[in-house]
């Protein structure tokens, strides 16, 4: 009887051919058990088991069709569903972007330093400092798209995989990529900490439905086989072309910047104009003008009251800097502003704030 069944199973293995044999894991299910049985959460057992789970499932779908040529074998998504909970681990991005953001121009933060993604404990929201995301020699590496500005990502959401990868914005046809540099790709060191330090969109967001972008970044899957890690993703934002940046106010302006960097006053404009054909050139000049002669200036720019206490206003935020200018006379010496106010006098061997001058040294006599 022994002898006919092992040859009933010659020949069944004859017609449906050899069982396929399932290729070693690249992490053992043991490993994976220990890790899981020391756990201090069933949550963790749920995420530590699952990666291995879906493979294990995944090769035996794909068995069974190589054991029977009749079924059309295709490469079928595995109908797992995530767990609704959130994951251990997040990505997050240290501060907010520099805004406003410009094609061509390198991305940073809010500080206008590199940019910073930090790997989050989702329990407590604090920074891991030392991890163990490594896979033997192998550094986690986190990846750098574009999402759409529409994708909803508040603090406390989960989204899954599939949502985040929905929300990937891809180039207009014929287009350069929609980032480039040279950290697109970049590692995780081990003190939870990745820089991305030169990303650049290449084309506007005028284009797309929502006219915003997001930055997501995420774990590559080929450097990572725990389990998943919520991906980063910045404030929506709008990118304009970069031409436009050469018409763009300044906040604050500078001394030397153009007349046309102050609100409401439009490069070669009319204002811009009748400003330079009396020598105001730069915001220094302007504010000198007002200094000495407040009226003369409001007539010349010609604006509304309310217009024009816009652009004054935005003027004198620009920064004096360290610098001051001393007029020299017998027996007092006045010390001015950049744009000409009056800041002390030196009489004799006493410096005295305007404030602190008598009323009979700030009138000139005969």
């Amino acid at each position: 009887e022994d002898d006919e069944q092992g040859s009933g199973g010659d020949d069944h293995q004859q017609r449906h051919g050899a069982r396929r044999i399932r290729p070693a894991t690249p992490v053992s299910f043991r490993s994976v058990v220990r890790r899981a049985v020391t756990a201090d959460t069933i949550q963790q057992i749920v995420f530590g088991l699952e990666p291995v789970i879906r493979r294990v499932v995944r090769e035996e779908i794909q068995n069974i069709f190589y054991q029977h040529d009749h079924l059309p074998y295709r490469s079928l998504p595995l109908p797992i569903q995530q767990v609704d909970v959130p994951p251990r681990l997040k990505l997050s991005f240290a501060k907010k972007l520099m805004l406003p953001i410009f094609t061509n121009n390198k991305l940073v933060d809010a500080a206008k330093n590199a940019i910073e993604i930090w790997l989050i404990d989702t329990r407590t929201n604090h920074r891991i400092t030392e991890t163990n995301t490594n896979q033997g020699s192998s550094t986690m590496k986190l990846e750098v798209l574009v999402l759409d500005g529409d994708f909803r990502c508040e603090d406390d959401m989960v989204w899954t995989n599939d949502q985040f990868n929905a929300a990937i914005v891809k180039a207009r046809e014929g287009r350069r990529p929609l980032l480039v540099g040279s950290t697109l790709n970049v590692a995780m060191n081990n003190q939870g900490v990745a820089v991305i330090e030169d990303v650049a969109f290449t084309d506007n967001s005028s284009w797309i439905r929502s006219r915003r972008f997001r930055i997501g970044v995420r774990v590559m899957a080929t450097s990572y086989y725990g389990p998943r890690i919520q991906e980063a993703l910045s404030e929506s934002f709008t990118v304009k072309d970069h031409r436009g940046e050469l018409y763009k106010k300044h906040y604050p302006p500078t001394l030397t910047d153009n007349i046309w960097r102050l609100k409401n006053i439009g490069k070669d404009g009319p204002i811009d104009k009748r400003l330079e054909s009396e020598g105001i050139k730069n915001v220094q000049d302007f504010l000198k003008l007002h200094t000495i002669d407040p009226d003369k200036l409001q007539n010349l720019v010609g604006m509304s009251d309310r217009q024009w206490r816009t652009t004054l206003n935005h003027a004198k935020t620009c920064s004096m800097g360290g610098k001051c200018y001393v007029f020299k006379s017998e027996g007092c010496d006045v010390i001015f502003s950049p744009i000409g106010e009056i800041l002390a006098a030196r009489i004799g061997d006493q410096t005295c704030s305007l404030q602190q001058l008598h009323q009979e040294h700030k009138v000139p006599h005969p």
